[in-house]
């Protein structure tokens, strides 16, 4: 790069930073991706004669916070990366916990949220009563690809003692 100021823009548009290469053209910088939507996206380096362009695959991302504690603990499931809703199009996406026990060894339904218009969901649900241990739960998107993607929640001891005092 020559001497001087960058501009790092996403998708060639949004400006997600700014740094200043040195003397021999060498910087180096950190920057925040946005929330986006699945597929390809484009980060631009731009100092005025020249442009740099690097190309980003988004993948759909689930994040459960927490993602561990007893059954009937609140979970808030972030989905991040997915096909994003439109003016003409909503999609949903439907969460699936993998199974509740051993004699009913099939998918349970969690709930169904809509995809914004990025490609992103926030959604909350309980741990259901299950056995203890890892479960996946797996978020998929009702779009044409059935985008999908999937996050570890534990299922940990508990016991409850009713009534507490005699």
């Amino acid at each position: 790069f020559h001497p001087g100021p960058l501009t790092i823009l996403w998708d060639a548009t949004t400006e997600i930073g700014t740094t200043t290469a040195n003397g021999t053209g060498w910087f180096n910088t950190t920057v925040t991706i946005p929330i986006t939507s699945k597929g390809d996206h484009n980060v631009t380096l731009d100092e005025g004669k020249t442009k740099f362009i690097i190309w980003v695959n988004v993948i759909p991302t689930l994040v459960l916070v927490p993602d561990k504690g007893p059954v009937g603990t609140s979970v808030t499931a972030y989905g991040y990366g997915f096909e994003k809703s439109t003016a003409t199009t909503t999609y949903n996406v439907t969460l699936w916990w993998d199974w509740i026990n051993y004699c009913t060894p099939k998918a349970y339904n969690l709930t169904r949220t809509k995809v914004n218009t990025v490609g992103q969901f926030t959604v909350t649900f309980k741990a259901p009563h299950s056995v203890g241990g890892a479960h996946i739960v797996n978020a998929t998107e009702d779009d044409a690809a059935k985008t999908g993607a999937t996050a570890t929640f534990t299922i940990t001891t508990a016991i409850a003692i009713s009534p507490t005092s005699f």
